[in-house]
């Protein structure tokens, strides 16, 4: 029987299977245009394994070498709503594209009310809410 080189052996099982991973990419934007350094993030959602990056100066992301599977998709970025998208579908050796818009934040009044401070205070509040019913 001949003896095959190691080399010749391993080269073919890499070429074998030349796609077993797919890519998602695609661009961010708002209504001013491409988001730069939009917060991207990609969940496989059997593993959990997640992988993070950013929107380049064009708004684009590119994840590469991804495990065939659906995975869920997370942008955000200051300034604007952020979005989830639950259903990204890789395929082996194919590009999945999801362009993403981003709405700009809409601004709202925040009322804090804050704990009682002192002792005293916290009793008062308490007997406040103590009610005394007049004796017949």
């Amino acid at each position: 029987m001949p003896r095959w080189p190691a080399y010749f052996i391993f080269a073919t099982v890499v070429v074998a299977k030349p796609f077993d991973t797919g890519c998602v990419q695609g661009t961010i934007t708002n209504e001013s245009g491409p988001v730069v350094k939009a917060s991207v993030e990609i969940r496989n959602i059997m593993t959990g394994f997640l992988i993070h990056t950013e929107s380049d100066a064009h708004g684009a992301y590119t994840f590469s070498s991804l495990r065939a599977g659906r995975y869920s998709l997370w942008v955000q970025a200051p300034g604007n709503d952020s979005v989830w998208i639950p259903d990204v579908f890789v395929e082996n050796g194919h590009i999945t594209h999801e362009a993403v818009r981003l709405d700009r934040q809409r601004l709202s009044r925040v009322v804090q009310a804050d704990a009682p401070t002192s002792l005293a205070f916290a009793n008062a509040c308490a007997a406040a809410r103590t009610f005394v019913t007049p004796s017949r």
